[in-house]
């Protein structure tokens, strides 16, 4: 699956599975297509993809399709008048009644999607999907794309401050107790990327005074051998050799 880095470093919130059905389509697109196709999938393999009671699922459908034609992504524009511009993900998504769920991806993310050559930031599908959590999905994807900006040795390390984190997890208006934003989001989403993906961090917090001004991760590739083929074990074998390490290739 490849994304523009711009779409990497939005404002995004949508419940966990309409973000997972979004990346599935995203996911669809191959380097030849100059233009959105209809993606279309059977309820029984939707169900088996997110992991829920196919019975749940088609009680839910039609709300999952309204809740996916109103998910949007808030791009930077660098703009101090209008930093932000929301972009719809999904132009349609329509369930027949006979089991098949046909989307169709918005133009307002083709450029974010389509004939990319640089700059953008590839990972696993698979590295997600298992992921109970919507922070979780933002904190890998952030994280992969700073692997792909970085020369990669042992491990890398890298920063955010706090006021970045919040922004990028749409959390600036949520949990406004650190100590709550720390548990219900970084600690779950550090938790499930460490169990579920090919990338184990530890994470670090920076005070000064009273106030926790940054948020530090040190990131190295999960030794599991399912992860070989995926795209961040790539990245590392074409750089400097790693040294050895429990939680990194030999």
């Amino acid at each position: 699956m490849v994304m523009d880095n711009r779409l990497i470093e939005s404002k995004q919130m949508m419940p966990l599975n309409a973000a997972k059905i979004v990346r599935m389509a995203v996911a669809r697109i191959t380097y030849e297509d100059d233009e959105f196709r209809t993606y279309s999938c059977s309820i029984t393999e939707l169900a088996e993809f997110l992991n829920v009671s196919r019975n749940n699922l088609y009680h839910d459908i039609r709300w999952m399709c309204d809740v996916l034609e109103r998910s949007c992504v808030f791009v930077s524009t660098d703009d101090p008048q209008k930093p932000w511009n929301r972009l719809q993900w999904i132009d349609n998504a329509n369930y027949d009644g006979k089991g098949t769920l046909t989307l169709q991806l918005s133009k307002d993310v083709e450029p974010y999607l389509l004939g990319l050559r640089k700059c953008y930031t590839q990972y696993r599908l698979r590295n997600i999907v298992d992921f109970s959590s919507f922070y979780a999905i933002r904190l890998y994807e952030m994280l992969i794309h700073q692997i792909n900006l970085m020369d990669y040795n042992r491990s890398e390390t890298v920063s955010y401050t706090v006021s970045e984190m919040r922004v990028l997890l749409f959390c600036e208006e949520k949990f406004l107790r650190f100590a709550d934003f720390r548990r219900k989001v970084l600690n779950v989403a550090v938790r499930e990327i460490n169990e579920k993906s090919d990338i184990y961090i530890t994470m670090s917090l920076i005070k000064k005074g009273k106030e926790y001004q940054k948020v530090i991760f040190d990131i190295r590739v999960n030794k599991d051998p399912e992860n070989r083929n995926s795209p961040i074990h790539s990245i590392v074998s074409k750089r400097k050799p790693m040294l050895n390490d429990k939680n990194t290739y030999e």
